[in-house]
């Protein structure tokens, strides 16, 4: 019996392998950060902060399950950032945050046809990010120090985790090979180590894939 479903469940990945689409995405996302902390005497406070934009870039696999019903694993990179500038009485205070990180989304899509080559298509799943870079510069004047101020995941003993897990949910239309998708992701985890605070993201973005 253990054959049997072995041999099914090889028949049924080589049957969507052999109807997977690659495709390449890119797009623009925007970042919304809550912070909680807690203060003596003054108790808990909430920040929420929607500063960080940028971009990424990445593949994904569309592998076909049953009718209009389809599971896309992807690997993406994205960078997102955030400058200011100040006037204080000194002089001018300058300020770049930026975050880089690999993506691994595993999305399940279901398409519906509207019109020969024309599909509208909806997707869920979680979405895995490992951060690489995670740092924040300061600087008064012209001149920008080749080392940030403060480096989240850097040292013996990092302030921020580089783990995170989102839950994305979005939708698309598909027109032949060209896509075009919208989509919000929550993130689920603290990404501070700190006992006093919590840190946790959401990301909306938007963007465009062509299939191969």
């Amino acid at each position: 019996m253990k054959k049997v479903f072995a041999i099914l469940a090889a028949a049924v990945l080589f049957a969507g392998v052999a109807n997977a689409q690659v495709s390449i995405n890119a797009g623009l996302a925007t970042q919304a950060k809550t912070f909680t902390g807690n203060v003596p005497v003054f108790g808990t406070y909430t920040d929420r902060d929607t500063n960080m934009t940028g971009f990424f870039l990445g593949v994904s696999y569309n592998l076909p399950i049953t009718g209009g019903l389809s599971v896309a694993p992807g690997i993406y990179y994205q960078r997102l950032g955030h400058n200011t500038s100040t006037d204080v009485i000194l002089g001018t205070l300058h300020t770049k945050s930026i975050e880089q990180a690999i993506a691994i989304p595993i999305l399940f899509n279901y398409g519906i046809e509207l019109n020969q080559g024309v599909k509208l298509f909806g997707f869920i799943g979680p979405n895995v990010t490992y951060g690489l870079t995670k740092t924040f510069t300061a600087w008064m004047g012209d001149n920008e120090p080749e080392d940030p101020t403060t480096d989240y995941y850097g040292g013996d003993n990092p302030s921020h985790s580089q783990l995170n897990v989102f839950g994305t949910i979005g939708a698309g239309i598909q027109y032949h090979q060209l896509r075009l998708q919208l989509g919000y992701q929550m993130g689920f985890m603290d990404r501070t180590k700190s006992d006093n605070t919590t840190e946790k993201v959401n990301n909306f973005f938007v963007g465009v894939g062509y299939a191969l």
